[in-house]
C-alpha cells in the first residue's frame, strides 16, 4: 500500500469528466487506501469539473434558445402520432455512440409538415442557432484542451475486485492511473 509513481500523461478535460463520473459514484469501498486514492484524485479535479461546468452552463443560458428548444418540443408533440388515448407515441431508438434514447413516432405525411414548420421556426431563430453552435464549438475546445494536471496512480493490488467495469477500468489503465504491479524476483 505504497503511491504508485505514474509518468505524466496528457490528460484532457473529457477525460477529467470522466474520471469524475467514475470515482464520484464510489461511496463506499473497504478498501481504505483505495478510497484515500479516489478522495485525493477528485480533489485534485475539483477546481477544473467546475470550470468545465461553468463552461457548459454558459452554453445554455440563453433564453432563446431555451424558447426554441420548447417550440421544438411543442411541434413534436403535435405532429407526432397518437397512441389510443391521444398521447403522442414515443419509440426507443440506439445511439450510435451507445445507448438509448426515446423519440416522437412521426408519420411520414406529418413528418413532412413538421419539417416544413420547424424550418420556419430555425428561420426566426436562425441568429440564436448561430450563437449557440459558435458556443458549443468554443466548449467543445475547451473539453479537447490539455488539463496540464498531475494524478497519482494506484497499485492494481490496492483496486478491489470487481470495482469497475470493463470500460471503466481500461480507460483509467490508459490513463495510467491504474498500475500493474511489479514483483521482484524472491518475493
Amino acid at each position: 500500500m505504497t503511491e504508485a509513481k505514474v509518468k505524466a500523461k496528457k490528460i484532457l478535460n473529457t477525460d477529467i469528466l470522466v474520471i469524475h463520473n467514475i470515482l464520484s459514484e464510489l461511496n463506499t469501498v473497504s478498501n481504505p487506501w483505495f478510497m484515500y486514492w479516489a478522495s485525493e484524485t477528485l480533489s485534485s479535479i475539483e477546481s477544473r469539473i467546475e470550470a468545465i461546468h461553468k463552461a457548459e452552463a454558459a452554453i445554455q443560458s440563453d433564453p432563446g434558445f431555451k424558447e426554441l428548444a420548447q417550440k421544438r418540443q411543442q411541434l413534436l408533440e403535435k405532429y407526432a402520432a397518437k397512441d389510443e388515448l391521444g398521447a403522442p407515441k414515443t419509440e426507443e431508438v440506439a445511439l450510435a455512440q451507445g445507448g438509448k434514447v426515446q423519440q416522437y413516432v412521426l408519420t411520414k405525411e406529418n413528418k413532412a409538415e413538421y419539417n416544413k414548420v420547424i424550418a420556419e421556426v430555425m428561420l426566426q431563430y436562425k441568429d440564436i442557432i448561430a450563437e449557440e453552435e459558435t458556443k458549443a464549438a468554443e466548449y467543445n475546445n475547451i473539453l479537447g484542451k490539455e488539463a496540464n494536471i498531475s494524478l497519482k496512480g494506484i497499485r492494481m493490488s490496492d483496486v478491489p475486485k470487481n470495482l469497475f467495469g470493463f470500460k471503466e477500468f481500461h480507460f483509467l489503465r490508459s490513463l495510467g492511473l491504474l498500475i500493474w504491479d511489479l514483483v521482484k524476483e524472491g518475493d
